[in-house]
């Protein structure tokens, strides 16, 4: 399942990941974040990292919400590879 999943963000299109019109609507956000939210954070900032944020400009809410993410865990901003 992992594979599947890594698969379908890795392959890409003429218009960018396929993956990221499949995550217009992200999970719930109450108190903290949980694993979706980590999930998702995951994924988002590996698309900023291999395909260099060209996801961002189509996709407003999703960056919305990886700066959420970003500004309760702040871990997460430690842990992005330094390119």
């Amino acid at each position: 399942m992992q594979a599947a999943v890594a698969s379908s963000l890795i392959n890409t299109s003429a218009a960018g990941p396929r993956a990221v019109p499949q995550m217009t609507a992200p999970p719930a956000w109450s108190g903290s974040p949980d694993y979706g939210h980590l999930t998702l954070a995951a994924a988002l900032g590996y698309l900023d990292f291999r395909h260099e944020g060209k996801w961002r400009a189509g996709h407003p809410k999703l960056v919305a919400r990886l700066d959420r993410f970003a500004k309760a865990v702040p871990a997460f901003g430690a842990t992005k590879p330094k390119v």
